[in-house]
């Protein structure tokens, strides 16, 4: 599950836990999942702190070579605070918190412009910081914990702070001398991609589903793609459930056989049911051949009228496909804008 927060682009994640006797399972990091958000990922390092308890760290950022950063909590427990110090963005001077403990195993986001700090709860807390960009000493920045004016409600009011972060500047020295970052919505569009969608798909290779997934992103559309460990009928009550409950779009790909299966059709036919009544979802199938819709079939009428149908009969092929990928990528952008 994601949480969006009072700062554009800040997100707090809950990875979902599989128990038993033997203890959990989770999965720390899926850039399906954050693509599905549209919040582009790339780590390149990763840090681990070890503090006592009342340590304060931050409030840190890196002015140029700027970071996207993915923190989570080991052990222990922390106080997280992100400050968004991106000048121009519609939640410049805004702050949000979490507790981030490794009892809840929950993370929180953070993109590039964003100054990062924590407090720790708990004795020997250690926290896991993935980044898109290395540490470079000679850009390295930092507002005080205890600005004035953002006012952040730290649980310890008498932290342990290094000699270094008690001397910080405030937000609005760092504004008045030009060291903030800029927001800019060529910068944003890494977050903010033209489209995006779930990949479901009955009776079709894998190969080709993920080929679209990975070729559809090169278009900014962003793409979640449906398990390959279920069988076709869950998947695609899977992929619609997911896509409605976050108001995306989806993409199925059918193949003859699944075209003509009846229960294709009746789970086709719920989710423009859904669609109708939730105004949440458009349905985008696709086939990997176009001669097989069967115009008799209402809810093939339904998809034509939608004008969101490309022929992918040459996948393999490269022009052909090239261009059908072309022509889906336009139909859910501009979708993305009705």
């Amino acid at each position: 599950m994601i949480k969006e927060t009072k700062i554009l682009g800040v997100v707090i994640i809950e990875p979902q836990r599989f128990e038993d006797e033997r203890g959990y399972f989770l999965s720390s990091y899926d850039d399906d999942v954050l693509l599905m958000h549209s919040l582009k990922f790339h780590m390149v390092t990763e840090s681990r702190t070890m503090s006592k308890r009342e340590v304060l760290r931050g409030l840190h950022f890196q002015l140029q070579e700027p970071q996207a950063r993915l923190v989570e909590v080991t052990r222990g427990e922390v106080y997280d605070v992100a400050v968004d110090l991106r000048v121009g963005s519609p939640t410049f001077g805004n702050w949000a918190s979490v507790v981030l403990s490794a009892t809840a195993s929950n993370q929180i986001f953070l993109p590039p412009g964003i100054a990062h700090g924590f407090e720790v709860l708990e004795d020997y807390t250690t926290v896991m910081i993935k980044m898109s960009a290395r540490y470079s000493p000679e850009f390295a920045r930092a507002i005080a914990w205890n600005d004035p004016d953002l006012n952040i409600q730290w649980p310890i009011t008498n932290p342990i702070i290094s000699e270094r972060d008690k001397h910080n500047p405030t937000l609005l020295q760092l504004k008045e001398t030009g060291q903030l970052p800029k927001f800019s919505t060529a910068g944003a569009s890494v977050f903010a991609p033209a489209a995006s969608c779930f990949i479901s798909y009955a009776n079709v290779d894998y190969t080709f589903a993920d080929k679209l997934r990975r070729d559809l992103q090169g278009h900014r559309v962003t793409c979640f793609i449906a398990p390959d460990d279920m069988n076709a009928g869950d998947r695609i009550r899977e992929t619609i459930d997911r896509a409605i409950q976050s108001h995306q779009k989806v993409v199925l790909l059918l193949s003859e056989a699944a075209i003509e299966s009846s229960w294709v059709e009746a789970e086709v036919e719920k989710a423009l049911e859904r669609e109708r009544e939730e105004r949440a979802t458009i349905i985008v199938p696709l086939t990997l051949d176009s001669a097989v819709f069967n115009a008799e079939k209402g809810w093939v009428s339904h998809i034509r009228r939608t004008r969101h149908v490309a022929d992918f009969r040459g996948w393999r092929n490269g022009s052909s496909y090239r261009s059908s990928v072309l022509k889906l990528a336009e139909a859910l952008m501009s979708s993305a804008k009705s």
